[in-house]
């Protein structure tokens, strides 16, 4: 299983709670695309933050196609450490989430 860097997604979470607390900075997906994920910044403290999504079958057996929040995390104090957290998270999902299609 790779791990890839996506193009800018920016916009790609649904904003929840006040989004002009944070910005999307980095996104990456499998290679089957069955977990995505993606760095935030927090504009308030400047450090890192990430979200892993995983196709629904990782949370139900009947899959309705989309994505839901699987983890998250917060006060990476750096860009590079919040992405090796988020690569590290996204592995652990990939061997739950069975590809659809």
């Amino acid at each position: 299983m790779t791990i890839r860097s996506l193009p800018n997604l920016d916009g790609f979470l649904t904003p929840v709670g006040a989004p002009a607390l944070h910005d999307e900075r980095a996104w990456y997906a499998t290679d089957d695309n069955t977990v995505l994920g993606i760095i935030v910044r927090d504009r308030i403290d400047n450090d890192f933050g990430f979200v892993v999504l995983a196709q629904d079958t990782v949370l139900t057996e009947a899959p309705s196609g989309g994505y839901g929040c699987v983890d998250s995390a917060v006060s990476h104090p750096t860009i590079d450490a919040a992405i090796i957290a988020l690569h590290d998270a996204m592995r652990r999902y990939h061997g739950r989430a069975r590809p659809t299609g």
